[in-house]
């Protein structure tokens, strides 16, 4: 095989050809830094807009602890401060009782880290980075 060949054709299994349209999903990843954590959600900073009302999986990592969770991206809001940036409301869709359990716990750690503050107290989400 000469080298224009070998250029030409890098495949290393058999193909076929599609002719017509093809319906395809691509799911892809991507970390995002949350703004705010509560037992009901999370708003997250994204690059790009979310649509309003969709269901999205979200792995979510506290401490040693992993779990992949459903939520319903219930509101998209571009930044001012920051173009092309969004912050986008995330909804807990049947959060399991475990993962409740520890947002809650670190909300709890959160709110007691407040000093000072009249209104810590009345404090239902976390600020931080992720």
């Amino acid at each position: 095989m000469n080298q224009n060949e070998r250029l030409g054709d890098r495949r290393g299994e058999i193909r076929f050809e599609i002719v017509g349209d093809v319906w395809a999903t691509l799911v892809t990843a991507q970390s995002l830094p949350f703004v705010n954590l509560g037992p009901g959600g999370i708003l997250v900073e994204s690059a790009g807009p979310l649509t309003v009302g969709s269901l999205q999986r979200v792995r979510m990592a506290l401490g040693d602890h992993v779990e992949n969770v459903a939520a319903i991206v219930r509101h998209v809001t571009p930044m001012r401060a920051r173009p092309a940036r969004y912050l986008v409301g995330l909804e807990f869709v049947d959060l399991p009782a475990e993962t409740r359990g520890m947002v809650e716990a670190f909300v709890g750690e959160q709110r007691a880290t407040v000093s000072g503050d009249a209104e810590a107290s009345d404090v239902r989400s976390v600020r931080g980075t992720a």
